[in-house]
């Protein structure tokens, strides 16, 4: 069972300050389940860790689904920002 990732995800980020466990956890439940909770979360993580290309699948989930969420705006283009696209 996979559903405890994006919650693990959460406690390792929020609670513990842990960005690359969180990176790691997300990143399973990204495999697993793919919606704008899990989304925020990825961008977070990967924010977090300072690793914004580790984001790359999830900026290109939003862009082929056409998912639009405003909490993700700023995550977003601070990714963006760190990590031009080529």
């Amino acid at each position: 069972d996979r559903s405890h990732l994006r919650d693990q995800a959460v406690f390792e980020l929020d609670l513990r300050g842990n960005a690359d466990a969180a990176l790691q956890y997300i990143a399973q439940s990204w495999a697993y389940q793919r919606d704008p909770v899990d989304a925020r979360i990825y961008l977070r993580a990967a924010l977090a860790a300072g690793r914004p290309q580790a984001a790359r699948a999830v900026l290109q989930w939003l862009e082929s689904t056409g998912v639009k969420d405003l909490r993700l705006n700023s995550a977003i283009a601070d990714l963006r920002r760190l990590a031009p696209s080529r």
